[in-house]
């Protein structure tokens, strides 16, 4: 069953990091996020990518929300009881000893983030922390309906290339889904420059940021090309 779970998130700051993003005063560009266009057939399994364009920016943090259809090609749960550590993203754990310990000035073990969280990834070359949950709020099976995406660095600002993939996500194609296509729709986009000032906004005091929404295409066949 798919759920959020944002104690552990919420202790390591995140939700002060994206606050700053949204509300630090500063000059804006307008980057953008990109979500792909994965083709599969009923019953198997697809990844899709996010790719950031930075317009000239010097990007530290992203934050995306991605919304699916639930029913036909709902981005994927991972296992049960699986989970992430918050900072060493690539390392796997059940529980906070799993990790290894926080950096200085900070004491006690990384946390174990994501138990219940989507099936998606940072790309672990650009150095960021990736942060995903099920949306709405305290969702569970088809009635999650988007997830949203926070990467940052708790320990860096170094900047994101222009044109890097900044995560992939699993995306469950229904074996009853029919041959369509299926809109992954993005919103909700902002992002922080290195110096923690916002690149762009969701509007209000700062330019929208950009972006193009993807899709999911159910076909019938798959040709190699």
């Amino acid at each position: 069953m798919r759920g959020m779970k944002t104690s552990r998130i919420s202790q390591l700051g995140l939700l002060v990091g994206v606050a700053a993003l949204m509300l630090a005063p500063g000059l804006a560009r307008a980057a953008s996020v990109n979500i792909g266009s994965p083709i599969g057939l009923p019953g198997t399994q697809v990844t899709v990518g996010a790719t950031l364009s930075t317009e000239g920016a010097s990007i530290n943090g992203v934050q995306n929300d991605i919304s699916f259809d639930a029913i036909n090609t709902p981005i994927a749960a991972r296992p049960t009881g699986s989970g992430n550590c918050s900072i060493t993203t690539t390392t796997s754990c059940t529980t906070d000893n799993d990790c290894p310990d926080l950096p200085t000035p900070f004491t006690g073990k990384e946390p174990c983030v994501n138990l219940t969280a989507p099936d998606c990834s940072v790309i672990a070359s650009l150095g960021k922390g990736g942060f995903f949950a099920f949306t709405p709020e305290n969702c569970s099976g088809t009635a999650c309906t988007g997830v949203r995406a926070v990467i940052l660095a708790l320990d860096n600002t170094n900047a994101i290339p222009d044109g890097s993939t900044l995560y992939t996500c699993h995306v469950d194609i229904a074996p009853s889904a029919a041959l369509n296509q299926y809109a992954l729709d993005l919103s909700g986009t902002v992002a922080s420059d290195t110096n923690f000032q916002p690149a762009c906004g969701t509007g209000g005091t700062v330019p929208a940021c950009g972006g193009t929404g993807g899709m999911v295409t159910v076909t019938g066949t798959l040709i190699s090309h």
